[in-house]
């Protein structure tokens, strides 16, 4: 029990006989490990409007059907910032607790920073007076063959901390990236494209991202069935290989925490091997200075890095059910409240009766029929990672990971070896990067992508237009001209107000054509370009496009460019 935010049953009170039994005529229990600091006390009856309600379940992952409790509930009237999330997990923290389970919103940076034994920001003076995290003591990983491996493993009395930062979160994060239209991802030669995965019969929802927040949508789209032409065989298309190759990195980082049978040594492997996939195709994308748009965005590969990470403090320090302790059971048990009432916008007041109610009903349900063992957990989950192990399994990722991506490239393993050695040292480590949430009234999303916008030196090649391309894209700036030409009346032309007096290279017929000189554009559309784009034979001179043929083409190349 590590107790509540505060007590409703004083509230429910009037008469004060509760309070009177208790000796306590507040609503509210102190946090733990901080019952003799009134100055960190928060009274939830002096709060006139909650913002938001900071919920802790706990739950054994090896029980069947996972009976959980909300163990801890906070009500709070501001949004608040990284260092009071930190605060506030420290105080519900306690030894017994052997997984914490969050997603990977801004506020949550120092909590996952600490866990993984990244730097932090958090003033020295202030983080000693934390509860909890001040008896924090991190243990190294043993030296190994890996240019850059920053994580370390957190431990509160002998005891070692483990942390899953969301992974379902991050599938659907990573499966986002293949619709996103700010970048074309890029393995090595390969480009990731899910185009020709609609002839393979993947549904349309899953490729357009019906539900953004969809598990299933992300599942199918990752899913390795819609990249084989012939499954028995394992016929691979060439136009398909790069979303191969991004799939099997998915397989790799997520195999280590949904797989229920795989060993110790290969989840750890699986983990190692994806974490040194995302750096040699981030330093690949950086050296042809085409980051931004052929790679994943940084939040995305960061919080991807921190999972393996995670997972290898796990394995090499006592393996846990990590399939059955995963984000999912909490969006489960929320889910449980909001199906109580008609609308899912619950006030603060509904939310806490319905998590009552909830865990009423668990207790009533174990006291009938006590909990069991659950068979998709089993009794032995192996023994963890050795040093030697450790070490071993860095020598074959490395390798491995290395080998892979010279097939990729026109380099051979040696030249990107060393040149990762190389990145390595002149880079920061990408996975200690993020910066923390400030707070405030503005929220972040936990995982964005940023304005695709180039740098200076990272600016696209512009390839020369072919002729349909260049008479489709003359054919869209008449069209846009129109558009614009429709709110302009000719007595603003009489009266000098026009579109634009710039005219184009000099060409004042041109610019009044396109809607940008002193008058507006012609009545109709020019007919030339008309005929050029829709494959009109011209029975004096043939066109010089002839594959264009009706209007379906010119709609398509058009949607295409």
């Amino acid at each position: 029990f590590v107790g509540s935010g505060f007590r409703p049953a004083v509230l429910a009170d009037p008469e004060g006989t509760h309070a009177a039994e208790h000796g306590d005529k507040r609503g509210y229990i102190p946090f733990n490990a901080n019952r003799d600091q009134p100055d960190s006390e928060m009274d939830a009856t002096k709060i006139h409007y909650c913002r938001e309600v900071l919920q802790f379940l706990v739950w054994s992952p090896k029980l069947k059907s996972l009976p959980r409790f909300p163990c801890c509930t906070v009500p709070l009237e501001y949004s608040v910032d990284a260092e009071e999330m930190l605060d506030l997990v420290g105080r519900a923290m306690t030894p017994q607790v052997k997984i914490l389970v969050m997603d990977n919103a801004s506020t949550h940076v120092w909590v996952k920073f600490l866990f993984l034994g990244l730097p932090h920001n958090v003033p020295e003076e202030r983080f000693q007076k934390m509860a909890f995290w001040n008896q924090i003591v991190y243990l190294d990983f043993p030296a190994s063959s890996l240019p850059r491996w920053p994580f370390r493993k957190p431990t509160v009395h002998s005891e070692v901390l483990y942390l899953l930062n969301g992974p379902n979160h991050l599938v659907k994060n990573y499966a986002c990236a293949l619709r996103s239209a700010r970048a074309t991802l890029h393995i090595g030669r390969y480009w990731v494209d899910t185009s020709s995965t609609l002839d393979l019969a993947l549904p349309a929802g899953c490729f357009t991202g019906y539900d953004e927040q969809s598990d299933l949508e992300a599942a199918t789209l990752l899913s390795g069935y819609f990249v084989s032409t012939e499954i028995d065989r394992g016929v691979i298309p060439w136009s398909l290989t790069g979303l191969l190759l991004y799939e099997f990195m998915t397989c790799l980082a997520f195999s280590s925490v949904f797989h229920p049978h795989l060993s110790p040594q290969v989840r750890l492997e699986n983990s190692l091997c994806c974490y040194l996939l995302l750096d040699l195709n981030e330093m690949i994308a950086a050296k042809a200075k085409k980051k931004t748009t052929t790679w994943l965005a940084p939040q995305t590969q960061q919080n991807l890095q921190q999972l393996c990470g995670a997972v290898a403090v796990i394995m090499t320090s006592g393996p846990a059910c990590l399939w059955r302790s995963t984000e999912l059971v909490l969006e489960q048990h929320f889910g449980f409240l909001r199906a109580q009432y008609a609308s899912s916008q619950m006030r603060t007041r509904d939310f806490l009766f319905a998590a009552a109610k909830k865990s009423l009903q668990t207790m009533r349900s174990l006291r009938t029929t006590p909990p069991t063992l659950s068979p998709k957990c089993p009794a032995s989950l192996g023994d963890p990672v050795t040093d030697a192990e450790f070490v071993q399994c860095a020598d074959r990722a490395l390798t491995s990971a290395v080998k892979l991506m010279a097939l990729c490239t026109e380099f051979s393993s040696n030249e990107l070896l060393s040149a990762y050695v190389h990145h390595c040292g002149n880079s920061e480590a990408g996975v200690m990067n993020l910066e923390p949430h400030k707070g405030g009234d503005q929220e972040m999303e936990e995982d964005i992508y940023d304005d695709g916008q180039c740098d200076d030196d990272d600016e696209l090649a512009v390839e020369p237009m072919s002729a349909s391309d260049e008479a489709c894209f003359d054919l869209f700036n008449q069209l846009s001209a129109r558009q614009e030409a429709d709110a302009v009346e000719w007595e603003d032309i009489d009266n000098g107000k026009v579109l634009n007096l710039t005219a184009i290279d000099g060409d004042e017929s041109q610019a009044q054509r396109l809607g940008q000189g002193e008058s507006l554009p012609p009545p109709v559309l020019d007919e030339k370009v008309w005929s050029k784009v829709c494959g009109k034979v011209d029975s004096e001179k043939p066109i010089e496009r002839p594959e264009l043929r009706d209007e379906k083409d010119m709609l398509t190349l058009m949607m295409s460019s």
